[in-house]
């Protein structure tokens, strides 16, 4: 059958004059979603409905796709399913792999950007008419934005009362700081109230995505706080753990719960308390897929 359908062709391009003239096929639609998500990699599948006006089938002789994030080519990609039907509109399935090990890389990129990135997927169809060949360039770009560390502020201040002393939580504000291949600041700034002087020793802090540890540290502080003090420390996220990261996030539905947990020890008359500077949950979303 397929040798038949090749004679067919060549007869019509041979006969030059011949009122039957060979048609181009129309992309009428192209869309992504994920597929597979794995440890090594994350599946793109893109679907693109072809429509083929010619009374014959027509091969695809080759695909070559890639996508990119923020400019950083992440995986490639190759074809599902190669032939279109004739007089009749098909689906041609391709499949992009996302390397997961590239995602630390974007993920200073997207932070670098403000939160911005742009995925890119490209790459080209070729028709294989074993004398000619239809060659038809693809290309699909979304924009996603993120703002995670807004959710992160004190919504009342919270109060601590020991041995006397009240302390209270009167607001907090963060921001990114530096941000390196290897590592991701958090920089949070608390203002604190203390109706007697005590001493803001020492601060320790996880931060969790979707519940896997991404960070945690502990930094020596030797600050004095009484009446309205601020006191600034910094967190810090592991790039290398944002790979596992990823993964859960493509398999909640892009979805990311991010907690962050700060205490601090505070001493008075070589008395030590331990106060809670924050340790509040929030939530984003993106929409790659």
């Amino acid at each position: 059958m397929k040798k038949l359908a090749v004679l067919i062709i060549i007869g019509f391009i041979i006969a030059g004059c011949s009122q039957v003239k060979l048609g181009k096929p129309e992309i009428r639609s192209i869309e992504n979603h994920w597929g597979g998500i794995h440890e090594d990699y994350s599946e793109v599948i893109t679907n693109i409905k072809v429509y083929n006006p010619n009374p014959v089938p027509i091969p695809l002789k080759d695909v070559e796709t890639k996508i990119y994030m923020n400019s950083i080519e992440m995986g490639h990609g190759s074809a599902l399913k190669s032939e279109i039907a004739a007089n009749t509109e098909s689906t041609i399935e391709l499949s992009t792999k996302i390397d997961n090990s590239k995602i630390p890389e974007w993920w200073v990129s997207h932070i670098k950007n403000g939160e911005k990135s742009t995925m890119l997927f490209e790459g080209d169809l070729v028709f294989d008419l074993k004398v000619t060949e239809f060659k038809y360039p693809i290309k699909l770009t979304r924009t996603v934005e993120t703002n995670i560390l807004s959710g992160f502020k004190l919504d009342k201040p919270e109060e601590i009362r020991f041995n006397g002393i009240k302390v209270r939580i009167l607001s907090l504000d963060t921001r990114w700081g530096e941000v390196t291949k290897d590592y991701t600041e958090i920089i949070a700034t608390a203002e604190i109230e203390s109706n007697l002087k005590v001493m803001l020793e020492k601060i320790s802090y996880t931060i969790e995505m979707n519940g896997i540890k991404v960070g945690e540290g502990e930094s020596n502080i030797l600050q004095e706080v009484g009446g309205k003090t601020k006191v600034e420390f910094i967190t810090k996220i592991d790039n290398n753990k944002l790979t596992e990261w990823w993964i859960s996030h493509l398999k909640n539905g892009e979805r990311t719960e991010v907690r962050l947990n700060a205490k601090g020890i505070v001493s008075v008359h070589d008395e030590k308390e331990e106060i809670t500077l924050i340790d509040q949950v929030i939530a984003f979303q993106t929409n790659f897929g």
